[in-house]
């Protein structure tokens, strides 16, 4: 199929591409050929971007991968999901900390909701990611669109 005419960044019913579900499933020799065969790397589609997919899913090979590709670290997608928020809300500290280490902003405000990772982290529950972004020096003062902190959400879960 991927040597057949068809467009290789077509999108499905519920906007994704080839290369977006190859990643959200974890599927890196598929994510490798379709990149290989042109699939845009950088490619945030209406449900999300490949690169906080990866993230998010755990995915650490596929992160390096797009990586290599050149997608920005600090890029949202529609949902204004980096990354770094991807990761947070997998509670993948190892790729909280490899994206920080890869220049990730902490303290960008990052989902529809304008909460920073910090925040989106208290909110879930995330303990070690949170600690992980406190050691990385983020904005402990950063709020939600409610005005609520990291640490009242914390503290109202």
């Amino acid at each position: 199929m991927v040597d057949s005419e068809a467009v290789i960044d077509a999108l499905d019913a519920s906007g994704h591409t080839a290369l977006t579900l190859a990643i959200s499933r974890g599927h890196s020799e598929l994510a490798r050929l379709l990149i290989g065969r042109g699939a845009i790397a950088d490619g945030g589609t209406e449900v999300g971007s490949s690169l906080a997919e990866a993230c998010q899913g755990g995915y650490s090979n596929l992160v390096e991968l797009l990586l290599g590709e050149g997608v920005n670290v600090n890029s949202c997608d529609v949902t204004w999901r980096t990354a770094l928020i991807g990761a947070v809300g997998g509670g993948h500290t190892d790729l909280v900390q490899r994206r920080i280490s890869a220049g990730a902003d902490v303290n960008q405000v990052a989902n529809h909701q304008s909460r920073t990772a910090l925040v989106h982290a208290c909110n879930q529950g995330k303990i070690q990611v949170a600690r992980v972004l406190l050691e990385n020096r983020t904005d402990v003062g950063g709020c939600d669109e409610d005005g609520m902190t990291g640490l009242m959400l914390a503290a109202s879960l």
